[in-house]
C-alpha cells in the first residue's frame, strides 16, 4: 500500500491510487464497519442491537435501533468509498461519475432493504429481492475498480502511481 497521507486516501477526490492501495483500504473499512457493527453497537444498545435470523429464507434481521446504528456507520463509510472509487477511476483515465453512481445505488437498495425489513414493512423474500438488485452494480465497481488496471504512464489525472515516487504524488 502507497505510504500516501490518510487524509488523501480516505477523503481527497484528486489524483491516482493503486489497486493494492484500493484492497487494503476497502480490507480495512469493511473490517472497521465489522467491529462497529458486531461489537460498538450491541455494546451501545444491548439486547435490542442484536440482529436476528428470519425463518425462511434465512436472512439477518435488525432491531429498529441497530438499523440506525447501520445506516449512520454506512454513511460514515460511503464518502471514503466514494474517494476511492474516484481515485481508481481516475488511474484509469475516467472521471468516476460512473463508479460514484453504481455505488449510490447499491446503497440505496441495501439500505432500504434493512430499513424496510426492520420496521416488517417488506417480506424477507423482497429484501432478497433487493439485495440481489445490489449485486449488478456492486459488481461493476469491483471489477471496475479492483480488478482493472490502471493506464501506464500520466494521464489526465496525475502521475502514474506505479511509477511515481510517493513524496511527488502528495496531493496539496
Amino acid at each position: 500500500m502507497d505510504i500516501l497521507d490518510v487524509r488523501d486516501i480516505f477523503f481527497s477526490f484528486k489524483g491516482r491510487i493503486r489497486r493494492g492501495t484500493w484492497w487494503m483500504s476497502v480490507i480495512g473499512m469493511g473490517f472497521v464497519n465489522w467491529i462497529a457493527q458486531s461489537v460498538i453497537a450491541p455494546m451501545i444498545l444491548g439486547n435490542l442491537g442484536r440482529p436476528h435470523w428470519v425463518q425462511p429464507p434465512f436472512v439477518m434481521a435488525y432491531p429498529h435501533k441497530h438499523m440506525w446504528v447501520t445506516l449512520v456507520f454506512g454513511i460514515v463509510l460511503l464518502w471514503p468509498s466514494f474517494a476511492l472509487a474516484v481515485k481508481r477511476a481516475h488511474d484509469r483515465g475516467r472521471s468516476g461519475r460512473l463508479e460514484v453512481a453504481m455505488i449510490a445505488i447499491g446503497a440505496v437498495l441495501g439500505w432500504s432493504g434493512v430499513a424496510l425489513l426492520s420496521y416488517d414493512l417488506i417480506s424477507a423474500a423482497t429484501y432478497l429481492v433487493l439485495i440481489c438488485l445490489c449485486g449488478p452494480p456492486s459488481l461493476y465497481v469491483l471489477v471496475a475498480v479492483g480488478f482493472l488496471p490502471g493506464t501506464p504512464g500520466a494521464n489526465a489525472y496525475g502521475p502514474d502511481p506505479k511509477t511515481t515516487p510517493i513524496q511527488s504524488r502528495r496531493l496539496n
